[in-house]
């Protein structure tokens, strides 16, 4: 069983550059608490796409957000983002992030997912 930590809130960042800053910071701040959180990678991917918790890196892999209904952007609905830190064992993470969101329904927020192993970092 895993474990979830996100933060959330309603009024946040509508541009995709500011999207992409909070989530660098975001992402430096956790890396400084754990070596295992310093290094992240694309979803779905090989290890070796590396993504730096940098504004540029982490602006290319924004995606808008999109109907599905349809499959076409939603604009007000702002912008996910997902990676995990290339460990596949009981101490992966996985973080993902819907940021932009004007439209009222919903919230912006990032969470990160741990694996099993982090249990026996905090018991």
């Amino acid at each position: 069983m895993s474990s979830i930590i996100g933060i959330y809130w309603i009024d946040g960042p509508r541009l995709l550059h500011e999207c992409a800053s909070v989530i660098s910071k975001f992402m430096i701040s956790v890396g400084n608490k754990d070596e295992r959180l310093q290094y992240w990678h694309k979803t779905g991917k090989n290890w070796k796409d590396r993504i730096r918790p940098e504004v540029s890196d982490i602006s290319l892999e924004l995606r808008q957000n999109i109907s599905e209904q349809d499959g076409l952007p939603i604009a007000e609905f702002g912008y996910r983002f997902s990676a995990w830190n290339g460990i596949n064992s009981e101490f992966r993470v996985d973080i993902s992030a819907n940021l932009g969101n004007v439209s009222g329904i919903g919230s912006n927020n990032i969470n990160l997912r741990f694996g099993d192993g982090w249990r026996k970092c905090v018991d």
